[in-house]
């Protein structure tokens, strides 16, 4: 988090994935407004906790949350060869032909 500047580096709470955080907190956190941050934990995506009139995030749950919503490209996910196709193909044929029996 070095992009942060010193004022929100300061503020922001220590990297234990147990502790709770703010709403303000978590807003930096993951470099969202409030409102996004609010519709995230209203629509069911963010698990948070409320307290009186105050909402708290477990740091941990907005790991999860940023390593289940991470971007991978499509031409890193394939890593299958014409080998790995062929086998495939060869392994229907075979289950194909034990049913037409």
């Amino acid at each position: 988090m070095q992009f942060l500047n010193k004022q929100y580096r300061e503020n922001l709470p220590n990297q234990n994935p147990h502790q709770f955080l703010t709403i303000q907190e978590a807003r930096l956190y993951l470099h969202c407004s409030t409102q996004e941050l609010y519709l995230l934990i209203k629509g069911g995506k963010i698990p948070a906790f409320k307290l009186q009139r105050k909402y708290l995030l477990k740091q941990s749950d907005l790991e999860t949350f940023i390593s289940s919503n991470r971007y991978i490209p499509v031409s890193a996910q394939i890593d299958v060869t014409k080998k790995d196709i062929n086998a495939e193909f060869a392994r229907v044929d075979a289950i194909r032909g034990n049913y037409a029996e």
